[in-house]
């Protein structure tokens, strides 16, 4: 029986599916399953993190350049 990683549901015989398998110097070291749909969801949902993450880590470093501009040029008291 082959487990849906995401969902943890069964997939069945002639499904869909996306099957990944890390080989480390010949021996099986991660071997994971997903229904084709959830394996968008997951890309989906990880590509949506990772911009979240960015863009939060870019106006943290932008913001106070941005204020300091402003506040210099008297636009801000």
């Amino acid at each position: 029986m082959v487990v849906c990683h995401f969902c943890k549901g069964k997939i069945l015989k002639g499904q869909r599916r996306v099957h990944y398998t890390e080989d480390i110097d010949g021996k099986i070291d991660f071997d994971i399953s997903f229904h084709d749909k959830c394996w968008k969801q997951k890309w989906d949902l990880s590509v949506d993190k990772q911009c979240g993450l960015l863009a939060k880590k870019m106006m943290a470093e932008t913001l106070p350049k941005i204020k300091h501009e402003m506040e210099s040029r008297g636009m801000l008291q």
